[in-house]
């Protein structure tokens, strides 16, 4: 029966191959899936907790939390089972690798199928939006310094460069003076993420102990791993199956988020004018990786 079922799985990859397909096409997409599904029914779960149950003055919950809990819950476990399904997937012997040199970083991109471009450009302008919105709101005084305000500062600078990751035809114009300097964008952007978080952590204008903001800050650093293995992508060491690991616990974890706190800011229970920068900003990592899930020509 093992045998039958091996030569099954062959016939099937041939048939793969033989379109264009990489030899675990379907597995890779069967995880998709199941993230999708995962950030659809977190994101139902999501919305009722923050128009339900979530008191704006305070970001706290009203009645234990237990139905934002049950969203957590769902994105941890959805997150556990797409990682070992990724797991499953052998690990090829030759990996792919992605360096482009300067005369073909042009044509890298314009590779990219169309959705992926509009998903780029559209994370570029949200996330431009959001980090210009919190520089206004921190000039106007309508968001309280932390004890350490560098973190502070750093947030409010970094963003830039990060949002410059995500624009493809500044790779293409600076190619010819450097082949990889979206490789710079991204790891400037990176440290944006830290000082955010760290930022969130350090002001005390809502009780720590919120919920709310420590679970928008797990889906932070998830989005950060995952563009830290997507930056891999471009170097000798590309870790595919970690890529797309990483690829499914951000989609898990920051679209279902992101859509129950749009859904609340419909609801009229907005945090604050910061919060909703940042929701800004989520929106725009959504987007982005809700295209990489389905929009991909390299994995």
């Amino acid at each position: 029966m093992c045998a039958l079922l091996r030569k099954d799985e062959k016939v099937l990859i041939d048939k793969d191959i033989r379109k264009g397909l990489e030899p675990d096409y379907r597995k890779k997409l069967t995880v998709r899936i199941i993230a999708a599904i995962a950030s659809f029914v977190a994101s139902v779960v999501f919305s009722l907790a923050l128009v339900i149950d979530l008191e704006k003055e305070t970001a706290l919950f009203k009645h234990g939390a237990w139905l934002f809990r049950l969203g957590a819950v769902i994105c941890i476990i959805a997150s556990i089972v797409c990682v070992i399904c990724v797991l499953l997937i052998p690990r090829r012997q030759k990996e792919v690798t992605i360096i482009p040199n300067e005369a073909d970083v042009e044509k890298y991109y314009s590779l990219e199928p169309f959705g992926m471009k509009c998903a780029r450009y559209i994370c570029t302008a949200l996330v431009f939006a959001g980090g210009s919105t919190m520089v206004v709101l921190a000039f106007a005084n309508k968001i309280n310094a932390p004890q350490n305000p560098l973190f502070l500062v750093l947030s409010l600078v970094l963003f830039v460069p990060l949002a410059l990751y995500f624009f493809s035809e500044l790779a293409v114009a600076t190619a010819p003076a450097n082949p990889r300097i979206y490789l710079v964008y991204g790891t400037i952007g990176l440290f944006w993420f830290i000082a955010t978080v760290a930022n969130g952590y350090l002001d005390r204008t809502y009780p720590i102990s919120s919920e709310y903001f420590i679970f928008g800050n797990v889906a932070l650093i998830t989005v950060m791993l995952y563009l830290t293995y997507e930056m891999k992508l471009r170097t000798s060491t590309p870790a595919p199956r970690a890529r797309l690991a990483f690829l499914c616990i951000a989609s898990i974890f920051n679209i279902g988020y992101t859509v129950g706190r749009i859904v609340m800011l419909v609801f009229g229970n907005s945090i604050s004018l910061g919060d909703t920068a940042m929701i800004t900003i989520s929106l725009g990592f959504s987007v982005y990786l809700g295209a990489r899930m389905f929009f991909y020509s390299e994995d």
